[in-house]
């Protein structure tokens, strides 16, 4: 699977933000990350004379992955394990039995009945939808989620960046900020920002140009020389959040019998980024708890 370990910097523009960097970097060995470097601004300006910036963190184990390849390796090792992947599926129900679920599914118009044993509800932006479809799940146990969309602009040209850029996030704003980042073809894009949405049955995945003001309004923070004319809209997508506008953090949700009562049912809520990231520790952590109800 493509992957390029090109690693990323953290920076601050001013004292506070520093101050907040210097507790990333305290967490961050609390937590067992051992390599975060911090960087002087003469040392940030070796990465790039391009960068504004006061000081930074240098995270240099981080990295970037194709995502298709990824979710497509991860599909052909299930499959390869006996999973069968139905496209083109929407759940309708499910009943808890004595040895799992009894499930209802419309695939393509026709309804279908199959029994599980266990039961993952994995189902992102519609994940409290299918939890209120589950008999027996309580209204107190399914959180309220909001729709947050965000876009990315891509610049055109070379980048100026060897490494993904993060600016410390603004305390108004809900997630990381319009960030620098590089695909597998070294293409620098802009982004995400944060725009709530209303929920709908389908998301609008458009991407409004007037947004480019506020993209460069931003960039500029860290890019103050970014050339305008190259700086054009790619594309967006829709978060799952937990938290609403102007709310604080709020963290992943995996509930487990404890949480709603039903055994060999997990709910995943909120699983917005860096869930593709953490994927293979969050599915660890599911059969963590399905273990314990054995």
């Amino acid at each position: 699977m493509p992957f390029n370990p090109l690693g990323k910097l953290i920076v601050a523009q001013n004292e506070d933000q520093q101050a907040y960097l210097q507790s990333l970097l305290l967490r961050g060995s609390i937590n067992g990350v051992d390599d975060l470097v911090w960087q002087s601004r003469r040392e940030l300006h070796r990465f790039s004379s391009e960068l504004k910036a006061s000081v930074g963190l240098l995270s240099p184990s981080t990295g970037i992955i194709d995502s298709h390849s990824y979710m497509q390796s991860l599909l052909a090792e299930a499959e390869s394990n006996g999973a069968m992947f139905a496209a083109n599926t929407q759940f309708i129900g499910a009943e808890p039995t004595d040895k799992g679920f009894n499930l209802s599914l419309d695939i393509e118009g026709e309804v279908m009945s199959l029994q599980s044993r266990y039961l993952i509800n994995s189902a992102g932006l519609y994940s409290t939808d299918v939890a209120q479809n589950i008999d027996g799940v309580g209204r107190a146990s399914i959180p309220e989620l909001h729709w947050c969309k965000g876009h990315y602009f891509s610049y055109g040209g070379k980048s100026p960046f060897s490494r993904l850029v993060y600016p410390v996030p603004e305390t108004n704003i809900t997630g990381l900020g319009i960030h620098a980042t590089l695909d597998m073809g070294r293409q620098l894009k802009f982004g995400p920002d944060t725009q709530y949405i209303s929920r709908s049955t389908t998301p609008d995945y458009s991407i409004d140009s007037n947004l480019k003001p506020r993209f460069l309004e931003a960039i500029r923070r860290y890019f103050p020389d970014i050339d305008a004319n190259k700086l054009r809209p790619s594309y967006s997508g829709v978060r799952p959040k937990l938290q609403g506008p102007n709310a604080g953090f709020a963290d992943f949700r995996i509930d487990g019998c404890k949480a709603h009562g039903i055994q060999g049912l997990i709910n995943l809520f909120g699983i917005e980024s860096p869930g593709l990231t953490a994927s293979l520790a969050i599915a660890k952590y599911v059969e963590a708890l399905l273990a314990e109800e054995k």
